[in-house]
């Protein structure tokens, strides 16, 4: 009998596969209830059931890989590019401008491509791709690289002051050179995630057709006119008037920056059906503090499952949409689904948070950004 995806979608245990196995064998006239636990037989069963076991995971993994709403990763990117055209954003790293600044006594030292490790207080690591002579009492300007990739590396001027590999004489620091206000030439990048991946496939379906313009066109134009937007809110409530929508743009984990909107905006006047008004806008953050008692098994309250749980929390308030959990018409950050978040790294007993204590309302033009969190953390039991 041909097997439900629900069914196939069910793995089983270990215990479940070995029960199913006695089972079969006794209907074949084996005396089963014989075989004590350690003993040949039984021992020899429960190996069979747990081989089972991991087969019928291989069965669950593979039946969602077929879906958009359910592949995950690697299968996932293979999904959106084989069945929507779609390629996953992948993560740049940091680049920008480092000066190095010789003093009368050491230099010069002549430098490659490769030769420098520099970080600032977090630890966060640069190696320079371009070399040079830094002089006695002079300057020399490198191109830095950041050695993991993301948003995490667009660190503030200033702040890239150790050299991991020292120079006699030298010191070195991230500050931008004239007419640049910034250090950073090239823009780090997060990964694409999963869901806003998924997103750009469901909504690639209304550029299809853009007669009357569906909120799901404009979502998709911005997605893929700005890799930086990875949040879309659509108010097609007629804002501004007949035939007007608002578009409320966010990145990971802040608002759009003015580029971003500039981009958009541009995308949709040269892409868009041209009865309609629509106007990118970054979306108004909410800044949100957390303070929190997390009881933890003592033998798992180490840095790591501390630093879990506040990755947790961040990763939550990320993954929220513009305008937060709607229910009923109103937008939340649901206060359960944070519980959640947290309750779910291993080791976690029990978690209460002082702030938020509750849902938190927020706006169609809102996202929630992380603020301060002041976590106390206590051995259970």
């Amino acid at each position: 009998m041909p097997l439900s995806l629900s069914q196939l979608r069910t793995p089983a245990t270990a215990d479940q596969e070995t029960a199913r196995i006695l089972d079969i064998l006794s209907g074949l006239g084996f005396n089963t209830t014989s075989w004590q636990s350690g003993s040949v037989q039984r021992t020899f069963v429960e190996m069979m059931g747990s081989v089972s076991s991991q087969f019928t995971l291989v069965v669950d993994t593979i039946s969602r890989m077929g879906f958009n709403s359910s592949a995950e990763g690697e299968a996932l990117s293979e999904f959106s590019n084989s069945n929507y055209d779609n390629q996953r954003i992948t993560a740049i790293a940091t680049e920008g401008d480092y000066t190095l600044t010789g003093g009368l006594v050491g230099p010069p030292h002549a430098i490659v491509a490769g030769d420098l490790i520099v970080s600032n207080a977090n630890g966060r690591q640069y190696q320079n791709s371009t070399g040079g002579v830094v002089p006695a009492a002079g300057t020399l300007v490198v191109t830095i690289k950041a050695l993991e990739t993301g948003e995490a590396g667009d660190v503030a001027n200033g702040t890239i002051t150790t050299l991991n590999t020292p120079l006699a004489g030298v010191s070195g620091s991230n500050v931008p050179i004239a007419p640049a206000t910034t250090w950073v030439t090239t823009q780090g990048l997060d990964a694409e995630s999963d869901g806003v991946l998924r997103e750009r496939n469901t909504t690639k379906w209304a550029t299809l057709n853009q007669i009357g313009s569906p909120a799901e066109l404009y979502s998709n134009v911005a997605l893929n006119a700005d890799a930086d937007i990875r949040r879309v809110g659509i108010d097609d409530t007629n804002p501004r008037g007949s035939g007007t929508l608002d578009v409320y743009l966010a990145r990971e984990t802040v608002t759009a920056q003015p580029a971003d909107v500039v981009t958009v905006q541009a995308a949709f006047d040269a892409q868009v059906c041209e009865t309609s008004d629509a106007k990118a806008i970054a979306a108004t953050e909410v800044l949100q503090a957390f303070t929190f008692i997390a009881y933890i098994e003592a033998a798992k309250n180490t840095a790591q499952t501390q630093s879990d749980i506040e990755d947790a929390i961040a990763a939550f308030v990320n993954s929220l949409d513009i305008g937060g959990t709607l229910i009923g018409g109103v937008g939340f950050m649901l206060f359960s689904e944070l519980i959640t978040s947290v309750s779910s790294i291993d080791g976690v007993v029990n978690v209460v948070f002082a702030t938020p204590a509750a849902d938190v309302p927020l706006a169609s033009n809102e996202i929630m950004v992380v603020g301060v969190i002041t976590p106390t953390y206590l051995n259970w039991p």
